[in-house]
Formats: structure tokens, C-alpha cells, sequence
């Protein structure tokens, strides 16, 4: 459909979104409340337009299915590239935008003054590994706790953004409560958050995948009691934090997967754990080049951690994996471990008063491109090295 020109009524940034809308709307609801018979003469969306139905109305059978459509936010006035704010218009097609419909952004820069919440709604944009894809900024002249959010509330679905915080929001993306398996993030960058380019908390069923937080001021991604969901793909680069902090996990009856990601060169941890006392698992991540310990679990409760390859930071006692603050019953398994900067260096610490963890099958770089196998070792309250 051909870009709408944003009115001007004598102040260029008031917005008149009379006729933003597609001509035929009032068409599309129509058909929805009567319930036409026949099918659609052509695309649903066109142009522009909806294609107008062929027959007479008459009520709609029971086994007849109101159809899903997409919204462009443009209907609406949500302009890209033109510098103004773009959430009240968003809002609107967000609220237009029935229980499985999609609101689909185009390509170029959206600007955010405040929040957006996105509860129950899903969101398509453009893939943001094209330049510049679909982005949503923060607008200079705003100071956000949080770009985008969403609570209490299930079947959130985001796919193919690229948030921009420009040091001007705490958080890019803060979901609370979010839950249910239709709950989805995916093909979403975060860059410039002040705190963590993701916080999310207590997201229970939900599935996030192929994340990256880059460049934020803070953390990469903050990730607090998520029990049963599942965790693809991350990656976390550049921050100057942890790259993947993840917290509590008392009542984790499903357990908090995370597997094939990467954290590096991240001004923290690569990935740490924190208090959670029910299971973690930590599989095939890629983790290296980080300012302290590749991997740390402090005061964690059945955490796995398996087939991963971590490079530690041979500086100031930094480990490539590190068990302390009295953790337990954690299984290590399987990875492949390295010093950058030293070969003679203390890949593998379990600190006194860690007890009952297991450490199998893991091998340390002994040079060049030659391994060692390190002990197997059922580990009480004694301290290791390796």
C-alpha cells in the first residue's frame, strides 16, 4: 500500500488520523458482524484495501470462522522515519487488532516517548538483520524505565525488531508474568539499555529464541524465575555487564533450559546464576573473551552445565567455570575449557562449601590445539582447582 502523508493542522506535529484507516474498514466490519457466506473475491489485503465481499448477509452459521487478519500500523499514523512519536498511534492498531491477528511494522524507525505495552497482542516487523529494518527508539527527548513491556498476560508474540535505547531506558524489552507456550520472542535486538537489554521475570511456559543484546550499558539479558521456559539461541555481546544473568528459580517444577547461544566480551560474567534452587540447564553455549568468569553458579541448587565451549579471562583469579557460594548437587559435564592469555591457568574452581556436584568428561586446552581430559571428581566441601 502507498505511504499516507500525516496531516498538518497548523502544528506539524499534531496528528489527524481521520482517514488513516483504509477506506473499506467500515466493510471489514460488516463482514465480521454479519458473517458473509461467500468467499472473498481476491487477497484479503491489497493495496491498500480490503476486497469487498460478494452476496447477501444472513447470520452466520456456528462452524463458520471469523477471519484472522494482519493490521499495518500505518493505517493508523504510525509513520516510520518521520521523528515523532509513534506509540499512541501503534496503541490504536494494537487495540484494532482482534485475538490472533498480527500488527505488522515496515521498515525504517519508529519513535517510542513512552512504554509501549504489547500485552496480548502479537508483532511482526521486518527482519532486523537487513539495514535498518523495522527499529523502535526511544525518542531523544524521553527517559523510560522500559522501551517495550508487558504483564500479566499470555500469548505475546514479537518477532523481527530492532530496539534502539540510545542510554535513554533502563530496559529495551521488560516482560512480567508473561506465560503460556503461544508467549514468544524471536528475532528481536536490544542495544543501549541502561540497566539490561531484557529483563524478564517470572515468564512461566514461554519460548524465546535467537535474542541478541548488544552494546547495552548494563546487563545483556536479566532473566529472574522463568519457570518451564526455554531459551534458544541468545546472544550477548558487548555489554558492559554479565552477558546472561539468571536469578531465583525457587519453585522451577519445570526447570529453566537454555541451550545454543553465545556470550562474549561482555564486561562481566558470561553467563552467571544466582540463588536458583530448582533445575537450570545450560547446553552448547559458545562462551569466551568475557572480563570475569566464563560461567559462575553462586548458591545454586541442581544446575547442569554441558557440552559448552568456554574460554576464562586469565586475569585477577577469573575462571572459565567457577562453583561458589556453597552450590549443590550441580552436574558439569562435557565442555571444553581454556585460559585466554595463559595456558598455565586454573580453568575449573569449585570454592569451599560447595558440596555433592559432580564434574565429568570435561577437558582443559593444554596447547595449541592439544586437550587434556581433567579428573572426574564427586566434589564435597573441599575446595578444587583445575
Amino acid at each position: 500500500m502507498g505511504r499516507r502523508a500525516r496531516a498538518t493542522s497548523g502544528d506539524s506535529k499534531l496528528r489527524d488520523r481521520v482517514g488513516r484507516r483504509p477506506a473499506t474498514e467500515q466493510g471489514i466490519r460488516d463482514f465480521l458482524r454479519l458473517g458473509w457466506t461467500t468467499a472473498l473475491a481476491g487477497s484479503m489485503i491489497g493495496a491498500g484495501a480490503f476486497a469487498q465481499p460478494v452476496g447477501s448477509p444472513m447470520e452466520r452459521p456456528a462452524s463458520v470462522r471469523i477471519p484472522r487478519i494482519s493490521l499495518d500500523v500505518r493505517w493508523y499514523g504510525a509513520l516510520p522515519d518521520d521523528g515523532l512519536d509513534d506509540v499512541e498511534a501503534i496503541e490504536e492498531a494494537l487495540k484494532a487488532a482482534r485475538t490472533g491477528s498480527t500488527v505488522l511494522f515496515s521498515e525504517g524507525v519508529y519513535d517510542l516517548a513512552r512504554p509501549l505495552d504489547i500485552r496480548f497482542r502479537a508483532i511482526e516487523g521486518v527482519l532486523p538483520n537487513r539495514t535498518p529494518g523495522t527499529v523502535w527508539r526511544v525518542h531523544p527527548d524521553a527517559d523510560l524505565s522500559a522501551a517495550v513491556v508487558a504483564s500479566s498476560s499470555g500469548g505475546v508474540s514479537l518477532e523481527n525488531v530492532r530496539i534502539q535505547c540510545e542510554g535513554r531506558a533502563d530496559y529495551g524489552i521488560h516482560f512480567q508474568h508473561v506465560n503460556e507456550s503461544e508467549t514468544r520472542l524471536e528475532n528481536v535486538v536490544v542495544s543501549g539499555a541502561r540497566s539490561a537489554g531484557f529483563r524478564l521475570e517470572r515468564c512461566q511456559a514461554a519460548n524465546f529464541s535467537r535474542l541478541l543484546a548488544l552494546n547495552n550499558l548494563g546487563d545483556g539479558f536479566q532473566i529472574e524465575d522463568c519457570n518451564g521456559s526455554s531459551f534458544m539461541r541468545l546472544q550477548a555481546v558487548l555489554n558492559q555487564g554479565t552477558g546472561i544473568a539468571i536469578f531465583g528459580g525457587v519453585n522451577f517444577s519445570g526447570g529453566c533450559f537454555f541451550t545454543h547461544g553465545r556470550s562474549e566480551a561482555n564486561g562481566g560474567h558470561g553467563v552467571s546464576m544466582d540463588g536458583a534452587t530448582s533445575m537450570v540447564s545450560l547446553e552448547k553455549f559458545w562462551i569466551e573473551a568475557n572480563a570475569l568468569d566464563g560461567v559462575r553458579l553462586s548458591d545454586v541448587r541442581v544446575a547442569r552445565v554441558r557440552d559448552c565451549r568456554i574460554a576464562g579471562t586469565a586475569l585477577n583469579g577469573n575462571r572459565a567455570i567457577r562453583l561458589s557460594d556453597q552450590s549443590r548437587q550441580c552436574v558439569i559435564d562435557g565442555n571444553f575449557v581454556s585460559g585466554e592469555g595463559s595456558l598455565d591457568y586454573r580453568v575449573l574452581e569449585v570454592e569451599a562449601g560447595s558440596a555433592d556436584n559432580v564434574l565429568t568428561s570435561n577437558t582443559r586446552l593444554v596447547s595449541g590445539d592439544t586437550y587434556e581430559a581433567l579428573p572426574v571428581v564427586a566434589v564435597d566441601v573441599q575446595r578444587h582447582e583445575f
